[in-house]
């Protein structure tokens, strides 16, 4: 693959406090510095702002196509009132370009002091004059959960286009946990990757389950056909059956099409019982068989999010970072329900990425450019989100880059030398040299040199120099 050059690191650190956070600032252009930030979604106000946002995914919003749907579409008076409060609301529906003016909230939040301001703009500037890509790396306390479930993505300024798309360059952004364990070691050059899905029935309408495994296989059909990847599926997905496929050789990926939820910071998984029941099962308790496993992908269904009471179900934004914080190295959720194609393509630019050695970071980035782009209505591509189990800022590999071309060695500095001495004389000279060679002629004590050619190349060294009556005629320097 080509390999990407060296982004510009910005890093972000948040020391949680009663109104947000204080952040400290640090990037090789600037130094450090800090900033004050006030949430604009303390409390409740998240998870209200994420609903709003979530029925935007859904393409017949705000005309509901089932009872269901209207349940979930439908906002009461306070909820109402508190969105247009928000600037969310407008003519009984939640305001179409919800995610730009939720950017642009979070992007004033962010840089509300003149230091966060200048920051950014040097750093962006610094990033467009050198076609370099930016880096925003997030770095949270394990507790800090509601601060990194922020939609971070979605940082969108006075321009055009979102943050991490604009400028002509693809910037990533990365939530690290502070947490004091290693990162595994990428797998070798050209390895296989090796993917579990986990697809759970509870919950999941079986029409539901067809289309997104119609949908999954069609768009990874390319990667498992070339070898680059191998493909085991569970479903139902029960306990028992997870174990039996992890206490054999663990895949790279695990892959989860279902439900899933976040209470008080623990995260549990939606499964399937052997008597075709549902239960919750704590992430804290799979971790024992998840050990071997180095990426969670969490994929939420748009079309199933509610059980057969009613009850809503979704996998909410804070799993992930309940997973990552439970001990999965690297956890790429959702941070609302998403559409069948919009996983599925995300998923698949994702893995091929990875699989040509690109790094997590950049392998999401590209996912979120192609949801951008290929979106009639751009609603998926903040969706993504990437969270990395270490304060390790480095770029992260499942499988590791193969390493450019070596240049040739270039061959050791070779000295040629022609000298005339004693009243001497040389004549027809023709020295070729290579990369780096020393080439000198030197006539001493009434010598001569006549029709001699030097020709080297590669930040070679010629000269010529007569001493004490001596001459040097006819001389030629030829550097390639």
């Amino acid at each position: 693959m080509t390999h990407q050059s060296d982004p510009i690191n910005l890093t972000l650190t948040f020391t949680p406090t009663a109104s947000g956070a204080t952040i400290r600032w640090e990037a090789d252009v600037l130094g450090v510095r800090d900033s004050a930030f006030i949430t604009p979604y303390p409390g409740d106000d998240l998870a209200l702002v994420m609903h709003a946002l979530d029925v935007l995914q859904y393409p017949n919003y705000p005309v509901p196509s089932n009872t269901e749907q209207q349940q979930y579409f439908r906002f009461n008076a306070a909820q109402q009132q508190r969105l247009t409060t928000l600037g969310l609301w407008d003519a009984n529906r939640v305001v179409a370009d919800g995610q730009l003016r939720v950017g642009r909230t979070l992007f004033r939040a962010l840089s509300n002091d003149a230091s966060a301001t200048q920051a950014l703009s040097t750093l962006r500037d610094h990033a467009t004059a050198s076609g370099t890509a930016l880096a925003l790396r997030l770095r949270f306390p394990a507790t800090a959960i509601a601060l990194a479930a922020l939609p971070w993505e979605l940082l969108w300024d006075t321009g055009p286009l979102p943050f991490l798309l604009s400028r002509g360059q693809v910037a990533s952004c990365t939530r690290h946990l502070d947490l004091p364990q290693a990162l595994p070691p990428p797998q070798p050059p050209g390895s296989v990757l090796r993917i579990l899905a986990l697809v759970p029935q509870a919950g999941l309408p079986a029409d539901v389950r067809q289309a997104e495994q119609a949908a999954r296989r069609h768009a990874w059909q390319p990667l498992l056909a070339s070898g680059q990847a191998v493909l085991d599926e569970i479903s139902p997905a029960t306990p028992a059956a997870i174990v039996d496929a992890l206490q054999g050789q663990p895949p790279d990926i695990i892959h989860f099409y279902g439900h899933g939820r976040s209470l008080r910071g623990v995260g549990a998984l939606l499964l399937d019982t052997p008597d075709g029941g549902m239960q919750w099962l704590g992430v804290d308790r799979l971790l024992a068989v998840f050990g071997g496993v180095r990426l969670v992908l969490l994929h939420a269904c748009q079309s199933a999010m509610f059980s057969d009471d009613g009850t809503e179900l979704g996998l909410l934004s804070g799993l992930a970072p309940a997973l990552s914080a439970a001990g999965v190295p690297f956890v790429i959720g959702m941070q609302q329900t998403v559409r069948i194609t919009a996983a599925t393509r995300a998923s698949s630019v994702i893995y091929r990425a990875l699989v040509a050695g690109a790094s997590l970071q950049h392998a999401v980035s590209q996912a979120r450019q192609a949801l951008y782009v290929e979106e009639a209505d751009p609603c998926s591509w903040a969706v993504p989100t990437l969270y990395i189990r270490s304060p390790q800022l480095d770029a992260a590999y499942l499988i590791q880059p193969t390493p450019p071309p070596a240049h040739p060695t270039a061959p050791a500095r070779i000295s040629q030398v022609i000298r005339a001495r004693n009243q001497s004389q040389v004549r027809e000279v023709d020295m070729q040299g290579g990369p780096g060679s020393n080439q000198q002629v030197t006539a001493t004590d009434q010598s001569a040199v006549e029709r001699a050619r030097l020709r080297a190349r590669q930040s070679s060294t010629q000269s010529i120099s007569a001493e004490d009556e001596s001459a040097v005629s006819d001389v030629s320097l030829d550097d390639q």
